[in-house]
């Protein structure tokens, strides 16, 4: 990637699935919640960073595994309809764009 920087401060959070679901963590970590806590611990500079101990010491609702995996699959299905509704607004576009050249170009 262009313009992208790599430095140490690249973590892998790997959940327990025993008490975590992956993609409830996913949800989790993006609520606005985490993101504020996330926001509030990051350095100030010329590239901001989240300390490894930030990341750590953030406070999460941890609801129910059950429920966990419930949440987790509706946030993918809730990217799925996200991606399927921009596919659909791309492929109209390109529909109406061939449309009215077609139009245009028969109307000569």
């Amino acid at each position: 990637m262009v313009g992208a920087y790599i430095g140490l401060d690249v973590y892998l959070v790997r959940a327990n699935a025993l008490r975590i679901d992956p993609d409830f963590l996913f949800v989790a970590l993006n609520d606005i919640e985490a993101v504020r806590q996330l926001r509030a611990s990051a350095t100030t500079g010329a590239l901001p960073r989240i300390p490894k101990q930030a990341l750590e010491d953030v406070v999460l609702p941890l609801p129910p595994l059950d429920q966990q995996h419930r949440i987790g699959r509706l946030a993918k299905l809730a990217a799925d309809c996200e991606r399927l509704s921009r596919a659909r607004t791309a492929a109209e576009t390109r529909l109406h764009t061939a449309a009215i050249s077609q139009l245009l170009r028969t109307s000569a």
